[in-house]
């Protein structure tokens, strides 16, 4: 009996104390609503800080509008709207449209920075479950991209290496990089050179140059730096930190590596997890959405480096942070005008706003995904997130768009096909695991400080039909094929290959249920989509596409042509009028008639009639139908006065400009798109016509900075050349365009392509364990 009644009064007790745990639970439970409650009704009934001196006008519309620059009008702010709006932004995050729009610079008056508190960051959305970095090679058939025959035999050429090595210890040490590190700001080119270094063989400036560099503390930039371009860090920084630790296996570098990527990462703390390209890493402001005008290529510019920081450190959150940028660009693809390709700019905020009318409803209340956020104008507004890029809109009507090849729009579909062979077969868009789709991941909940958001797309329909890395890249280069290339008219008397920008402009036809997308050419060229052709000549070997060689061919040799005309320089740009004959020949008579006649101004253009396939009025998928403008040229878009004077045959305002140029940029010399597509096709080819092609533009541009930098008793220096004189090189002549031109003759089996990956900074990334 003794033990039955022990047994009823420890049960009695244990009532008493999970009565008295329920209880307090749920008062602490009540008492946090509460306390959220009137957080919530302050805000809605509180203007955040605004402008003052009536900066503030309100349309018929009843929108408030501000009619200065916040940033220009930060001192009329006074210190107690800042301390406010510091205090509202820490739990509604700002929605800015462009860091010159961005009041992180507002609380940096106070010259209060706590730097402990910087140098101990807590996120405010943090990952719950981090994306797996792949461990095992996905069972396929294996590809070799490099050629397994050369003509030339692919041994090295000692003579050209001999030369190039020559200019590149000259023009590294003309710029004294390692004599230029300083306190105020991190050594980004000397460590951009770090690998070219390596690689020729100069090992004491190699060694000199990274203990200089391993005595630099990354995990902070120095104060002096205001703001960081997360894409240049990345590339320059990491990518070439990573790189000289892949060849020279120095821990030091690796570690300098870390410290980078750590701080990098803080970009990365959106509600959406899609990064800030311009971030305020000193200012109090820092919740906010990524800007609503940004470039998808530099927000997937990190992919390359962090996927092979994960691997070196078995880490997955640098892996995670690029995986999830691709996810939201996944569930994005039918987003935009031309499914597939991306307009320069979009918006990556995800944002739609909730409109006052459905505030009033309180469709902000029982949307999952509505956010209450602070825009540009320091007024509160309500963000339904999309989890995806959406198009740019002025006033809720969707801009028109603009698609090119430049750079930028290269590496997302150059970095998503790289991530294939750094991931040894293993697909970023499809390594998805049933722990990562939990219902966290499909709502948000928002809690202060300690929210917790992970920036999913929410349709379950997202992760379960999902494209390929493959499908992708093939039908994005398809669109560049059908669309982009075109062949212009010029003195060569031939027909090349080069790469357009377009315009598209929309309209829907709801008697059919179709939309219409009105495409026009720009008949612009760049020399920096020269560099398509390495990723086009990549992907005939990565994804089995081998008539993707004679495009790229053919866009280089049209490059090269091009910068022939020129005597080896490259225009940043020009506009040309098309092909209009089976030569392509130029004809000078023709063109000074079309000029006098004022057809070189720029007219809106009208679409074509073309025959369409009408669409019943149900509710079917809409259709969208893509089509050329009927106003495609030769007409430009704003080229300025084009009068011929009819005796000299050239332009009258601009003599020095070839009549077959209709607008054309500054000159350049030291770029290195083109010896860059030059490198992939030998060493994918194996055709010897590439190293000759090659050993001409090396002599040309020797040649010519002889010419154009020569001193006093013949000495010359290594500058670029600009409009008003000459100019230091850029980095990218160090770290890209000498390094393709010395691996361009070394023997083609040193650093392989079958053995590593080169980012789109030049550097190299290994693929093998």
């Amino acid at each position: 009996m003794s033990l039955t009644k022990l047994v009823r009064s420890c049960i009695r007790r244990l009532r008493s104390v999970v009565i008295l745990v329920i209880t307090v639970s749920l008062l602490f439970y009540y008492t946090f609503e509460n306390e959220l409650d009137m957080l919530n009704s302050k805000a809605e009934n509180e203007y955040t800080p605004s402008i003052n001196a009536g900066s503030r006008l309100e349309d018929k519309s009843g929108v408030l509008d501000v009619q200065r620059d916040v940033i220009s009008e930060r001192t009329r702010l006074l210190a107690t709207d800042l301390k406010v709006l510091h205090e509202k932004n820490r739990y509604f995050p700002l929605l800015v449209s462009e860091p010159s729009k961005d009041p992180s610079k507002l609380l940096e008056t106070f010259n209060d920075l706590n730097l402990n508190a910087l140098g101990t960051y807590r996120e405010r959305y943090p990952v719950l479950n981090e994306a797996s970095l792949p461990v095992s090679r996905e069972d396929g058939p294996e590809f070799r991209i490099q050629s397994e025959s050369f003509e030339d035999g692919g041994l090295e050429d000692a003579e050209m290496l001999s030369k190039i090595r020559e200019l590149f210890v000259n023009s590294w040490s003309q710029q004294e990089l390692i004599e230029k590190v300083s306190e105020y700001d991190w050594p980004l080119s000397l460590i951009d050179s770090l690998d070219s270094l390596y690689m020729m063989g100069q090992v004491e400036k190699f060694d000199n140059a990274v203990k200089v560099i391993c005595n630099i503390d990354f995990t902070l930039p120095p104060l002096s730096v205001e703001i960081i371009d997360l894409s240049d860090v990345g590339s320059r920084a990491l990518g070439g930190l990573l790189s000289a630790y892949e060849l020279s296996m120095n821990n030091g570098l690796l570690e300098k590596a870390i410290e980078v990527a750590n701080f990098l990462l803080r970009a990365f703390d959106t509600p959406n997890r899609v990064p800030l390209l311009q971030y305020f890493w000193k200012s109090k402001l820092n919740n906010k959405f990524p800007y609503k005008n940004s470039d998808v290529g530099h927000l997937t510019s990190l992919t390359l480096e962090f996927i092979k920081l994960s691997q070196l450190t078995h880490k997955n959150k640098y892996y995670d942070a690029a995986q999830r940028v691709y996810r939201t660009i996944l569930s994005s693809l039918d987003e935009f005008d031309l499914e597939h390709l991306f307009p320069v700019q979009l918006d990556a905020s995800g944002c739609s706003l909730i409109s006052s009318d459905k505030v009033q409803e309180g469709k902000h209340l029982t949307d999952l995904n509505g956010m209450k956020s602070i825009d540009e104008n320091l007024q509160l507004i309500h963000c339904q997130q999309t989890g995806k890029l959406v198009s740019l809109s002025d006033n809720g009507v969707r801009c028109e768009q603009l698609f090119n090849m430049d750079a930028s729009s290269q590496s997302t579909f150059s970095n998503l096909m790289k991530s294939y062979q750094l991931l040894q077969g293993n697909d970023i868009l499809q390594i998805i695991d049933d722990q990562h789709i939990t219902k966290q991941d499909r709502a948000s909940s928002f809690d202060g400080e300690n929210t917790k958001f992970q920036g999913f797309p929410t349709k379950v329909g997202d992760f379960r039909d999902l494209h390929s890395s493959k499908q992708v890249f093939l039908k994005a280069m398809e669109s560049v094929k059908d669309l982009m290339a075109f062949s212009p008219s010029t003195p060569l008397n031939e027909n090349i290959t080069l790469i357009s920008s377009l315009k598209t402009k929309r309209r829907v036809s709801p008697a059919t249920n179709e939309l219409h997308v009105e495409v026009t050419r720009n008949y612009d060229m760049k020399f920096e989509r020269c560099s398509l052709a390495s990723i086009l000549v990549l992907g005939s070997k990565v994804f089995g596409k081998p008539d993707y060689i004679n495009f790229a061919s053919n866009l280089t040799s049209g490059c090269f042509q091009l910068m022939q005309l020129f005597g080896g320089l490259q225009p940043s740009e020009l506009y040309m009028d098309p092909c209009e004959n089976t030569d392509c020949s130029f004809d000078s008579k023709l063109k000074m008639e079309r000029a006098n006649d004022g057809l070189y101004y720029h007219t809106d253009s009208s679409s074509t009639d073309i025959a369409v396939i009408n669409g019943k009025n149900t509710n079917e998928a809409q259709q969208t139908i893509v089509i050329f403008a009927a106003k495609q040229g030769p007409s430009i878009y704003e080229v300025g006065d084009l009068e011929v004077d009819v005796q000299s045959k050239q332009w009258k305002n601009d003599p020095q400009r070839p009549l077959w140029v209709n607008k054309m940029g500054p000159m350049g010399l030291l770029a290195p798109n083109a010896i860059e597509a030059v490198f992939y096709l030998y060493r994918i080819t194996g055709d010897t016509k590439w190293r000759t092609m090659g050993r001409e533009m090396f002599k040309t541009t020797v040649d010519n900075l002889q010419n154009v930098n020569v001193g006093a008793k013949g000495v010359w220096k290594v500058n670029e050349l600009h409009e008003n004189g000459h100019g230091l090189a850029s980095s990218v002549w160090l770290s890209q365009t000498l390094k393709y031109f010395y691996l361009l003759f070394s023997d083609s089996s040193y650093l392989s392509f079958d053995e590593y990956v080169f980012t789109a900074g030049g550097h190299l990334l290994s693929t093998t364990e």
